[in-house]
């Protein structure tokens, strides 16, 4: 597995964007990422559609202990939400 590209589900936090959870296409969503606290993002299929902060093999390592992967990514407005791009943050 290791050097294999992982696929993955990608999902957003909707209060802290910038955090994100990483689930291998073949595991079990975890009981925590439920809306409207979380919500899909996008699936991760190549290394070209990797988020900034998204780190493989601290992915594959976290996914084979946890189930899935947290963590901080930023720029992704544009890459998997451009319409929420246009929009100010809520605060």
């Amino acid at each position: 597995m290791d050097g294999e590209l992982v696929q993955y589900n990608l999902f957003r936090n909707a209060q802290k964007r910038e955090l994100y959870c990483a689930v291998p296409t073949w595991m079990p969503v975890p009981s925590f990422i439920r809306m409207p606290v979380w919500r899909y993002a996008a699936a991760v299929r190549a290394p070209a559609e990797m988020p900034r902060g998204f780190l493989p093999a601290a992915a594959r390592q976290a996914a084979r202990w946890n189930g899935y992967y947290l963590f901080h990514a930023w720029g992704c407005e544009r890459m998997f939400h451009p319409e929420e791009a246009r929009l100010p943050d809520a605060a």
